[in-house]
């Protein structure tokens, strides 16, 4: 199939003029320095939210642009990281939060794996694609096709291409191994009676 068609990583490069450009941005609106802002953004939470508010802005319009150009493919789903998730996902990897991929996430569901697969093809056409990261192909129970894109502001967004029934089993599962506070196991007797 079409969606099948590697593309060459640049992921690095990618995240390294996302970060260089949020840091000249706010070089510019916080009066610091170029070179303190990428110590401070993962020393100091304060700063960091701060930082976050001002780049917010920035990133709502990547996602607006990202969705309008994936209109029709089926349903899309699209959201900016909130600050604690980014803050907690950086912390965990010893970064500044600048850095991530996927400050920036969509999702389009197809119907079915062939009308997601349809959707791959114009997708690989359409946007301008960084990396690609068929999970169909890694012989696990979570299938979706994963790219990282470039928005021409030059954020890079996260962008997973599912059908409606991975999404429904990515949801179930994504609950039970990664928030097993939120599974039935650890619901309280009149809880468990509700559900």
């Amino acid at each position: 199939a079409s969606f099948l068609r590697e593309y060459p990583e640049h992921v690095r490069a990618a995240r390294q003029h996302q970060a260089q450009m949020m840091i000249k941005f706010l070089a510019k609106s916080t009066g610091r320095p170029e070179n303190e802002i990428p110590t401070v953004l993962m020393a100091d939470a304060s700063f960091a939210a701060n930082a976050f508010d001002l780049l917010t802005p920035m990133l709502n319009a990547s996602r607006q642009e990202i969705v309008s150009k994936l209109s029709g493919f089926g349903v899309i789903q699209a959201r900016v990281k909130a600050f604690p998730s980014a803050w907690k996902k950086a912390q965990g990897r010893n970064i500044a939060f600048i850095s991530l991929g996927d400050l920036v996430g969509t999702r389009v569901v197809t119907p079915d794996v062939r009308s997601l697969a349809s959707a791959c093809a114009v997708i690989q056409n359409k946007l301008e694609i960084i990396a690609k990261d068929n999970k169909y192909l890694d012989n696990t129970a979570y299938l979706a096709v994963h790219y990282d894109l470039a928005a021409s502001s030059g954020i890079i967004a996260e962008l997973q291409v599912k059908s409606s029934n991975n999404l429904l089993e990515a949801a179930i599962s994504h609950d039970l191994l990664h928030k097993p506070e939120m599974s039935l196991i650890s619901l309280t007797q009149a809880e468990r009676k509700m559900v």
